[in-house]
């Protein structure tokens, strides 16, 4: 018999590929968070509250509470249904039992909690403890971004992340449709339930984005604009009226220093206002709306 590329995903092998590129990409992350930190100088420039914790993306606390709750609704969910005997029916007792038993809870159950864990914490806490440490901005950063573009890059890598998870999802539940021709397929086909499904999916993860964006957004503006406001006090201390640059007018010994404020003044106002830059943000919106859009192409197609 022909076997469709479809099917590759739902063979043990290629899941067991799948997982272990799932769990290259986390670890990646995690890499990434840790030299942000370190290399970055992230604690210096702490200013509002000395309490914040950025040694660790995720706390130990949060992982375990999330398997607990995935191990619970897992064994509730199979015992519920009464899936046990469909499986013993299927491939056997001792196979059944490695499968759901030990593979399922212990292997593929704390890979997607790393993932929500990560994903969670990058978009919902760790911006969330940049605005309460009121991280200082870097003006100075070459790239123009306040230093918080190694900050944008984990919220993009995870969210592409969160994309490649959605689509081997459709590849998984639309299957069934496209193989109906070439071989047998004991699954079910996907339905209403399943697109209803991944559009929770999609939106869920997709407001997560739009959360860490729109505070790191808040953060980075709120920072330019008091940095803006403090510049422009200088000068009106420096010149002879109550006017900001370019109106003012020192005495000529203070002219470098004014020159040297003019400069600074200009790089503080280009700087970007998202950790991101208009192609990156352009690669976002292109990679939101991507899955919905291959959803609906296959919806209609099969």
């Amino acid at each position: 018999m022909v076997k469709h590329p479809f099917l590759e995903i739902h063979s043990g092998r290629s899941s067991r590929w799948y997982f272990c590129f799932v769990s290259g990409l986390l670890k990646k992350i995690e890499n990434n968070y840790r030299n942000l930190i370190q290399q970055h100088d992230i604690k210096s420039r702490i200013r509002d509250d000395n309490t914040v914790n950025f040694d660790q993306l995720i706390s130990t606390r949060f992982r375990w509470s999330l398997y607990a709750i995935a191990l619970i609704l897992y064994i509730g969910t199979f015992i519920i249904r009464g899936q046990f005997s469909a499986v013993i029916n299927t491939v056997g007792l001792m196979i059944g039992f490695i499968k759901t038993g030990i593979i399922i809870p212990f292997v593929y159950i704390p890979i997607g909690v790393e993932f929500a864990a990560i994903y969670t914490s990058i978009h919902i806490d760790l911006p969330r403890r940049v605005r309460r440490a009121d991280l200082e901005m870097d003006f100075t950063d070459p790239m123009n971004f306040g230093g918080m573009y190694y900050f944008g890059e984990l919220i993009r890598h995870s969210y592409y992340m969160f994309i490649i998870l959605i689509i081997a999802f459709l590849f998984w539940t639309y299957a069934p449709r496209v193989s109906d021709s070439i071989i047998y397929y004991p699954y079910p086909e996907a339905g209403f339930e399943t697109t209803v499904q991944f559009i929770i999916f999609w939106a869920i993860g997709t407001v997560f984005l739009v959360h860490s964006v729109w505070i790191f957004h808040a953060h980075m503006t709120k920072a330019k604009r008091e940095k803006v406001k403090e510049i422009n006090q200088h000068f009106q201390e420096l010149g002879d009226d109550d006017r900001s640059i370019p109106e003012t007018q020192p005495e000529m010994k203070e002219i470098l220093y004014v020159q040297l404020e003019h400069d600074k003044s200009r790089r503080v106002r280009d700087m970007h206002e998202y950790p991101f830059n208009a192609e990156m943000i352009y690669q976002l919106v292109l990679s939101v709306l991507l899955p919905l859009a291959l959803e609906r192409i296959l919806n209609t197609i099969f």
